[in-house]
């Protein structure tokens, strides 16, 4: 896994962009790197979806990961302890036992409080500082976490999957007669603004 970071038009807003390859680049992260100075501080960052996240924004933490040999979803793969950032690259077997652990975290509500870049070998690694049920935790690609349902967005439109999730709940109560007919209707009918 490649990972490129750039700031885009907005000097105060990061664009980070993850892109998958067969094998990473140094010289090319390097030479694209020089444009951060180490330790750089921004007040936005943009997600793949262009969404615009700022320092007060609030997240909450969705559902671990599967690790290698795990039976059970046992750890947020992207989530790591705020030290581990200044020392290992992200991605890598060694850090396995800095990332957040387990379902006790699932749900919690986090918000940004830091966003930057910081130098290691002289590739950038950006880095997202969350502050969490009184921790600090810390996130290198904000793509990763949202793709992975690591991270939520409370903000973020509802995608199709999940509004015909929800709407085949409520047919259920329906069924159920748990709701009413009415009630079915008047949610279907919000519901269907984003099926596509």
């Amino acid at each position: 896994m490649a990972v490129s970071f750039y700031s885009n038009a907005q000097k105060d807003t990061l664009n980070i962009s993850t892109y998958y390859s067969n094998g990473t680049d140094i010289k090319a992260l390097k030479a694209f790197s020089k444009q951060f100075e180490n330790r750089q501080t921004f007040n936005f960052v943009k997600d793949y979806n262009g969404n615009i996240h700022k320092i007060g924004d609030k997240f909450k933490l969705g559902m671990p990961q599967k690790i290698q040999g795990a039976l059970e979803n046992t750890h947020f793969l992207g989530v790591y302890g705020v030290d581990a950032l200044s020392t290992i690259i992200p991605s890598t077997d060694i850090v396995t036992t800095l990332r957040l652990p387990g379902h006790n975290w699932s749900g919690a509500e986090c918000t940004i409080i830091k966003i930057g870049v910081r130098k290691s070998l002289g590739i950038a690694m950006p880095f997202i500082v969350l502050s969490c049920l009184g921790s600090e935790i810390s996130i290198t690609s904000i793509d990763y976490n949202l793709l992975t349902k690591e991270l939520i967005d409370p903000n973020a439109p509802m995608t199709s999957e999940e509004a015909i999730s929800k709407l085949k709940g409520l047919k259920e109560k329906l069924d159920l007669e748990l709701i009413s007919k009415d009630e079915y209707d008047t949610q279907k009918k919000e519901l269907s603004k984003f099926i596509k």
